[in-house]
């Protein structure tokens, strides 16, 4: 996929001047009603009631005003097929989650390298990551992939066809009392993946993700 010909401007003239980037934790684990059911590859993904949101503020490149946005991002899987997904805090996993995590970042890197975008400073969203009980990614969200160039326009990147970031990824499984359960591995609440992109290169920005 060539992320270069999806990439389209968003407000231009904008100017990001404060991304509080908030995420707010969902704890609900209850069954949810199938009106809060999606399908996936076959497979039944109860949702938590309500989503995450993000906060940023922006400027008004004509009036100057300063406005605080608003985004919700996807909502939290619980169940799968009816089955409870655990969170990372009670689980025991056979490798640790940074290994399955950082693969999944270097992978957006090398496609924002392959999408040849100018220099500036961007931002996904990666979370809602749940594997099955051999280990293996069913489900993850990437979201929000924006990118500030330098004369302060923002452009907002099309975030989808990641199936083979699926596929690919290393397998870690996740047991309860020794059992292989379905896990979510990013439930600390924090799934901002800044960037850079300087002189044609892109490489990670600093982050406690």
């Amino acid at each position: 996929m060539n992320i270069a010909k999806v990439v389209s401007n968003w407000a231009k003239g904008a100017v990001v001047v404060c991304a509080l980037a908030v995420l707010v934790p969902v704890v609900a684990m209850a069954q949810p009603e199938w009106k809060d059911v999606v399908l996936k590859n076959g497979i039944r993904f109860g949702l938590a009631a309500t989503a995450p949101t993000v906060e940023f503020y922006v400027r008004d490149p004509i009036t100057g005003s300063i406005d605080l946005k608003t985004e919700e991002l996807g909502r939290m899987p619980v169940t799968v097929d009816g089955e409870r997904i655990y969170t990372i805090r009670e689980v025991k996993t056979d490798k640790p989650v940074s290994e399955v995590l950082n693969y999944l970042k270097i992978y957006m890197i090398n496609k924002l390298q392959e999408a040849k975008l100018p220099d500036g400073k961007g931002s996904f969203y990666m979370h809602n990551i749940v594997v099955d009980k051999y280990g293996k990614i069913i489900y993850c969200d990437i979201e929000m992939l924006k990118l500030e160039e330098k004369d302060g326009s923002i452009r907002t990147i099309n975030q989808s066809g990641y199936d083979s970031i699926i596929k690919d990824a290393p397998s870690i499984v996740a047991q309860v009392s020794g059992k292989p359960v379905y896990a979510i591995l990013d439930s600390t609440g924090r799934g901002r993946v800044p960037f850079i992109i300087s002189k044609g290169q892109v490489s990670l920005a600093k982050t406690k993700y």
